[in-house]
């Protein structure tokens, strides 16, 4: 492939990423790849801290929840804060990778994150459904080996993360300055830390906009 169409590729599937999730019902199909990638950062912090992670759910709404159990104070300030941190690292690690153009990888990332929660944490229809959807489509596009595609599919995913790694956090940031309560990881880091959820909606919004800003800054 020529450089001038991995630019085309690049700019135009990103644009379709931005422009789809937005869209009512396919929208939220294409989101989830979000949910997907936060929550199992909630899971893996909660192994790599010596906790166990019961279950994992992925919502028709795009909403997620992991269920997890950890003894330390420490570590669960850690597991509350993997989600939005993750999401965020994973989408500029994504990027770097097709950056390099080593965008079978990037297959494979997507691909690792939907069998092991398949066979070890999502028991809901919807989660099982959508994961089950989800890795027949790369199983499908990787399986026909058509770079142009590969790469387009590649971009196309990768941008769904990164782009609601961003708005996401937006979204918790809003609700944690006017629904303080009801802000998920926010106000459970506010219960264990006493730091006000506003100032940890703030933070999941800042981090979320620098890895954005690192990821642009890997082509321009």
């Amino acid at each position: 492939m020529k450089f001038s169409d991995h630019q085309f590729l690049l700019y135009a599937f990103s644009a379709a990423a931005l422009v789809l999730t937005r869209i009512p019902v396919i929208g939220k199909f294409f989101r989830s790849t979000n949910t997907l990638i936060h929550e199992s950062g909630h899971a893996l912090v909660t192994l790599l801290t010596s906790g166990n992670v019961l279950s994992i759910d992925l919502n028709s709404d795009t909403s997620g929840a992991a269920t997890t159990q950890s003894k330390y104070w420490l570590f669960k300030i850690l597991i509350a804060l993997a989600g939005y941190v993750f999401s965020s690292a994973i989408a500029f690690l994504l990027f770097y990778l097709i950056s390099k153009a080593k965008y079978t990888w990037v297959f494979y990332i997507f691909c690792l994150f939907a069998i092991i929660n398949l066979l070890f944490w999502v028991r809901n229809a919807y989660g099982i459904f959508w994961l089950l959807i989800f890795s027949g489509i790369l199983g499908w596009v990787y399986y026909y080996q058509i770079p142009n595609y590969m790469y387009a599919t590649a971009v196309f995913f990768s941008a769904v993360v990164l782009f609601e790694s961003v708005f996401s956090a937006a979204t918790v940031c809003w609700i944690s300055l006017n629904e303080p309560s009801n802000s998920g990881d926010a106000s459970n880091l506010k219960d264990f830390t006493y730091i006000p959820a506003p100032l940890w909606g703030m933070f999941f919004l800042a981090q979320a906009i620098y890895f954005a800003y690192l990821t642009i800054k890997l082509f321009v």
